[in-house]
């Protein structure tokens, strides 16, 4: 329920400016940050998240990529463009597309559903990466979002249309990843917790 309560920084992300002091914060508040002058944090700029685990801007878009840890069936990865109406991502009414808890559920809430979802045979505990905007793959995966799974070690590009193709040879023996990068050029890296670094390399076919 964390997710749902206004009152609570737990379950949501947050939206400050470091670079400053406004009344009694170290930091000061956006003024179209969605709770300012309202009931609820003044810090919230999106709600209904469970466990967020990576979560990236897309370099050419300035959408925000989120890759949510699921409960029981479904790990998500959700996009929210930067002047999004829509704030609430769901948990813990929903889990994925599904509903989960139908009692936190409100007829006036307009949820925000992920755009691709994984089932819990397939991944049980996302990492959320980049959209991949680096130069040495743009012909072949320019704008397509690179994710992965912690315990299966296998690694995910979605883009819309044509959805998420497997990557099958997932990161080698080990752990899986942890957390992505990019460089100065937008190439992405990974890295595990055994402390191994990862370049994406894209194979033919």
């Amino acid at each position: 329920a964390l997710g749902q309560d206004r009152t609570t920084p737990l379950g949501k992300v947050l939206r400050i400016n470091p670079y400053g002091t406004c009344r009694d914060r170290r930091y000061c508040v956006p003024d179209d940050n969605p709770f300012v002058g309202k009931r609820g944090r003044d810090e919230i700029w999106l709600m209904g998240l469970r466990n967020p685990w990576r979560f990236s801007f897309d370099a050419r878009t300035d959408d925000l990529w989120i890759g949510d840890v699921g409960q029981d069936a479904f790990e998500e990865i959700s996009r929210v463009g930067p002047n999004s109406r829509r704030i609430h991502l769901g948990w813990s009414c929903k889990e994925g597309r599904s509903t989960y808890n139908a009692s936190r559920c409100r007829d006036s809430v307009n949820y925000l559903g992920p755009v691709t979802v994984v089932r819990h045979d397939v991944a049980e505990s996302i990492t959320g990466g980049f959209v991949y905007r680096g130069p040495r793959y743009r012909d072949k995966i320019g704008g397509t979002y690179v994710f992965a799974d912690f315990l299966t070690r296998r690694v995910w590009l979605y883009r819309d249309g044509p959805g998420k193709v497997l990557q099958r040879d997932g990161l080698g023996s080990g752990i899986g990843a942890t957390s992505f990068g990019v460089d100065d050029r937008g190439e992405i890296y990974a890295v595990t917790y055994d402390g191994v670094l990862w370049r994406m390399h894209v194979r033919r076919g």
